[in-house]
C-alpha cells in the first residue's frame, strides 16, 4: 500500500510541475505579446510586419495593416489594426498566444 500510495504522489507532483512550467511559460509569453503591443503602439503609415525569437525560443510577431474606413472621409491620424502572436514548443505541443489591437499610425 505504501508503495501505491508514493507513485501516486509522484505522479500527481510531476503533472503538477508540468502544469507550473506550462503555466510560466504562457504568463512569459502574454508579457512578451503585451510589451511588444505596447512597442508597436503608434506605427508609421506604410505599417509593420516583422518577426523574432527570443533565446528562450520564444517566437514572436508583430503585423499591421490600415483600417479602411470606406468612403468616409480618413481620420488625420490613420488607424492599424495590430496583431502581435507569440508561440513556444512544449511538451511536444505548439502552444500560441494572439492580441489584436488598434495603433495609431503617423505619416512620415
Amino acid at each position: 500500500l505504501t508503495d501505491t500510495a508514493c507513485q501516486v504522489a509522484r505522479t500527481a507532483t510531476g503533472g503538477a510541475t508540468r502544469n507550473a512550467s506550462v503555466d510560466e511559460k504562457y504568463a512569459y509569453s502574454v508579457e512578451l505579446a503585451r510589451s511588444l503591443l505596447v512597442e508597436n503602439g503608434t506605427v508609421s503609415a506604410s505599417g509593420v510586419n516583422v518577426a523574432g525569437e527570443t533565446s528562450g525560443g520564444f517566437k514572436w510577431y508583430v503585423k499591421t495593416k490600415p483600417i479602411s474606413f470606406g468612403r468616409t472621409s480618413t481620420p488625420d491620424t490613420p488607424l492599424h489594426e495590430i496583431e502581435v502572436g507569440v508561440s513556444w514548443i512544449d511538451t511536444g505541443k505548439r502552444r500560441e498566444v494572439v492580441l489584436n489591437s488598434v495603433a495609431e499610425g503617423y505619416v512620415l
